[in-house]
């Protein structure tokens, strides 16, 4: 038999040591005097404040994700340092602890990943009902094409339309999103008996917290009952065109790790099989692998069949985590794991 070894580790250390502590706060308004609504919008605004601060002080090389509640399941616990209301404001300030070895391996555990943006609509000749049937329009097709805008309430309440360029960058600094999209349209109408024609020339600017991204240009063109409804129809059509370019060519999103496969992991010299079912149920729980079944036992080594979304490479790096000492080795695909 021929093995390959990927790596001796010798572990000294107990999981419990791969957690970070970081703060988060974060805040909700009392609508309806729904206290425990606002409450829990609080507390959640906070642990997605305290998971991007784990990102951006633990892995500051790394291009930070776009937080959302399904990160929660990388909080190991956490506990409130302050709770309190203000001017019909819930706030919250939290200390948490984050999983650091199952966080960053999130595309195996997150179900969806998008991207957050911030807008805005710039055309000051068009009435303000109009804007907010675009902007309707527009968010429904972010969101489909995985963007997320849960950043964006909050930048539209501090930056008003007439703020300078510069003073809208630097609101767009500040905020937590990953991407400010610029939308500047020029609509064209023309009455033709009954219908309106609209030519509508929609431009796309985006930046990120690093750089600004080549203009998009979309020309496109609709019928409509009323003016209202020509543009409507001609935004739609732009937006659709746009995203469907940007998400092609300029913003990509990472794969998410859906599948599972299926290999041997053999473990010898164990000593007993309480140590296998330790470390087997420490990698279940965490999520590394979905399923074990024994396929074959004698006194010093178990064979196993393992589910799991991560490659054996992949695994073997999580293995390290248990507080044991192994040897790892690879033949064909499958994992050899030897008790030190």
């Amino acid at each position: 038999m021929k093995y390959s070894l990927i790596v001796i580790f010798l572990v000294i250390f107990a999981y419990s040591g791969f957690s970070y502590t970081v703060k988060g706060s974060g805040k909700a308004v009392i609508v309806n005097d729904d206290l425990k609504s606002a409450e829990n919008q609080a507390k959640n605004a906070a642990l997605i404040d305290a998971i991007y601060n784990y990102f951006s002080n633990a892995h500051p090389e790394q291009n930070t994700p776009d937080i959302n509640e399904e990160f929660f399941k990388f909080v190991q616990k956490y506990r409130i340092l302050n709770r309190y209301v203000k001017d019909f404001t819930v706030f919250y300030d939290i200390e948490a602890e984050i999983d650091d070895v199952a966080v960053t391996d999130a595309k195996y555990f997150i179900n969806k990943i998008t991207h957050s943006v911030v807008y805005l609509i710039e055309n000051e000749q068009i009435d303000a009902e109009i804007k907010n049937k675009l902007k309707k329009i527009l968010n429904e097709y972010l969101i489909s094409y995985n963007f997320s805008l849960q950043y964006q309430e909050d930048f539209e309440i501090i930056t008003p339309e007439n703020f300078s360029f510069e003073d809208k960058l630097a609101n767009f600094g500040n905020n937590k999103a990953k991407y400010l999209f610029i939308i500047s349209i020029t609509p064209n109408i023309t009455q033709l008996d009954s219908q309106y024609l609209c030519k509508l020339t929609t431009q796309l600017k985006i930046y990120s917290k690093k750089e600004s991204l080549p203009l998009i240009k979309a020309e496109t063109s609709s019928l409509g009952v009323s003016e209202s409804e020509a543009i409507e129809i001609a935004f739609k059509k732009a937006t659709e065109n746009i995203l469907k370019y940007v998400t092609s060519n300029l913003i990509k999103f990472e794969e998410i790790k859906s599948e599972n496969i299926n290999y041997n992991v053999t473990f010898l010299n164990f000593g007993n099989f309480s140590n296998l079912n330790k470390i087997l149920n420490f990698l279940k729980n965490k999520g590394f692998i979905e399923s074990f079944t024994l396929k074959a036992y004698s006194r010093n080594q178990a064979a196993f069949d393992i589910s799991s979304k991560f490659s054996p490479e992949k695994l073997s790096e999580k293995i390290v985590t248990y507080d044991n000492k192994v040897q790892i080795e690879t033949e064909n695909g499958d994992l050899i794991i030897t008790f030190l």
